[in-house]
């Protein structure tokens, strides 16, 4: 997908269909869409500093957890830098990072790539969500 600000909620509905699809809940599909939103909002605004640019996103699910991972060819992300926001003091931005590794039980940067920055995100199946599975 191309970095740019107007193809978020295309995103937020293709990962809403494949976790709907592999059985997560209501629930655990906004959390999908938010942690996706942020993810590439962060991309297009801090990676690619708003000019776009390409966005790899892969999903896949082993039966237990579903994977998201997202590729992009812009700045590197430095998590040395990055600093938990203050949810004392209101601030208009900065929450991104702090509401993936919320909504979700794995959020993992890779800059190794020859450009850019891998985010691996990753949610497990709940029970309830994998009973219901099981007995449709």
């Amino acid at each position: 997908m191309e970095a740019r600000l107007d193809r978020l909620g295309h995103a937020r509905r293709w990962v809403g269909r494949q976790a709907a699809a592999v059985g997560f809940d209501e629930e655990a599909v906004a959390a999908w869409q938010l942690a996706l939103d942020e993810a590439l909002t962060n991309i297009i605004r801090h990676a690619y500093e708003g000019r776009g640019g390409p966005i790899r996103v892969e999903t896949d699910f082993d039966g237990e957890r579903m994977r998201v991972v997202v590729e992009d060819e812009g700045l590197r992300f430095d998590l040395s830098a990055y600093a938990p926001p203050d949810l004392e003091t209101a601030s208009i931005g900065g929450y991104g990072i702090f509401l993936m590794q919320r909504v979700l039980d794995d959020v993992a940067y890779d800059t190794s790539p020859p450009k850019g920055t891998r985010l691996t995100l990753v949610k497990r199946l709940g029970r309830s969500e994998a009973r219901e599975k099981d007995t449709s």
